[in-house]
């Protein structure tokens, strides 16, 4: 609701205006407001404070729809980030460490099979090793068992190799996904912020400005929802999902600050002027 004398808006159950002193009709009139004198005067007002609300929200996603695309790949980004945030995966860390345990142990196990049976070939009572303990013949270099434990031996050896450079190549992907997508998270919002502050005086502030959240805002004001901007953003600030995007988004923005520091980028170039909500903040509105 509006001031009929100022035309400044009032909150909800005000009976006198704040800023001119003048009295809120709707609040201080229990029966027969329609018959007030000033009422008509007061509907006016509203009308044209919503039809200019709406006018205004019209120019506002007009001019931020320009970037929509950065805005798009600015939510991926963040996206990426909070992926990132959660460190590699624990199943792939442990799956890796295990499978290079077992091949290092059969490894040891095979090599001591094949010293085992050099040393007994190359002694002249490999006979009396045979029969006193039975059944140790295969060590014989000369067997095929012993050439098949020589082969695995090989090829766990090979598999353990494998498998550290694998693990060093996801370790060193993680690394360079984390060094880019933290510094383009910081280029982006120098050039989001850019073009809000080339808006002059906003009626929305910069974190909501992603047009598919502005689209929102006049959805609520067309629906009549609100009568103007800053009642429709005061109602979808206050929803449920919009808090829990504010929290998620903040702590993205902390990460991707220490994460970009820890890469060597310079402490200015990672402070944030705002912290750009992502386009389904609004969600469940």
């Amino acid at each position: 609701m509006f001031c009929y004398n100022c035309g400044k808006q009032l909150l909800e159950g005000v009976k006198f205006c704040p800023y001119c002193g003048a009295e809120n009709i709707i609040a201080s009139s229990d029966s027969g407001i329609k018959n007030h004198p000033l009422y008509n005067k007061l509907q006016n007002i509203q009308n044209d404070k919503h039809t200019a609300s709406i006018n205004e929200i019209q120019n506002v996603l007009n001019y931020f729809s320009q970037n929509a695309n950065k805005y798009k790949e600015f939510d991926k980004v963040t996206a990426k980030l909070s992926v990132l945030r959660g460190g590699r995966s624990d199943i792939q860390k442990k799956l890796s460490r295990v499978l290079l345990l077992i091949s290092a142990v059969v490894f040891l196990v095979i090599l001591g099979i094949v010293i085992t049976g050099i040393i007994l070939s190359s002694k002249n009572n490999f006979r009396a090793y045979t029969n006193t303990l039975g059944g140790l013949a295969f060590f014989a270099p000369s067997s095929v068992l012993f050439m098949m434990f020589l082969y695995l031996g090989i090829l766990s050896l090979v598999a353990g190799i494998v498998l550290l450079v694998v693990d060093k190549s996801r370790d060193n992907s993680y690394q360079n996904n984390l060094k880019f997508f933290s510094n383009r998270y910081f280029e982006l919002s120098d050039e989001l912020y850019l073009n809000y502050l080339n808006y002059n005086n906003c009626p929305v502030k910069a974190g909501y400005t992603n047009p598919a959240n502005i689209f929102v805002i006049q959805k609520a004001l067309l629906s009549g929802q609100a009568e103007s901007i800053d009642e429709a953003i005061a109602k979808l600030s206050n929803s449920a999902g919009c808090s829990n995007a504010k929290k998620k988004s903040q702590q993205i923005a902390s990460f991707a600050q220490k994460t970009a520091l820890s890469f060597g980028r310079l402490k200015t170039a990672c402070q944030l002027n705002a912290v750009f909500l992502p386009a389904n903040c609004f969600s469940g509105f």
